[in-house]
């Protein structure tokens, strides 16, 4: 899928960022890239920037043939219909606030933008956050 969004972005914009680079960033979950896709042909998709408490959309593209189909906006009301499904929620103690995302997706989870097992190393805390799941 990279070389894909390599050579999108190229054909729509006239330069990109390497495959590799991409893959990179999708890999450390740094970025996600929301596709459009008309016959396993990527022709559209949102370039967006992840952290722990939001997301940033850096681009949208779309082939020059396929612009008149609202690609852009299908791809936008896509990503708010998902993030609409998530829920969010405040909890508080002292002078601690912890704030959570709960939202469709692999099941992964992240504690201040690292992986669960990164963040909490013994295993008895990490049985602890599993548990109500």
């Amino acid at each position: 899928m990279a070389q894909q969004l390599a050579d999108l972005e190229k054909e729509i914009f006239g330069t990109a960022w390497n495959k590799e680079l991409i893959k990179q960033k999708i890999n450390n979950d740094e970025f996600l890239y929301w596709v459009y896709e008309i016959n396993s042909e990527i022709v559209g998709y949102l370039a967006i920037q992840k952290n722990f408490k939001e997301l940033h959309i850096l681009g949208i593209g779309v082939k020059e043939i396929f612009r008149n189909q609202s690609i852009a906006k299908k791809l936008t009301i896509e990503l708010i219909d998902y993030f609409k499904e998530s829920k969010y929620a405040t909890g508080r103690r002292k002078k601690s606030i912890a704030r959570v995302w709960l939202k469709k997706g692999s099941g992964n989870i992240y504690v201040n933008g690292k992986k669960m097992i990164d963040y909490f190393k013994k295993p008895n805390l990490q049985t602890l956050i599993c548990r109500p799941l």
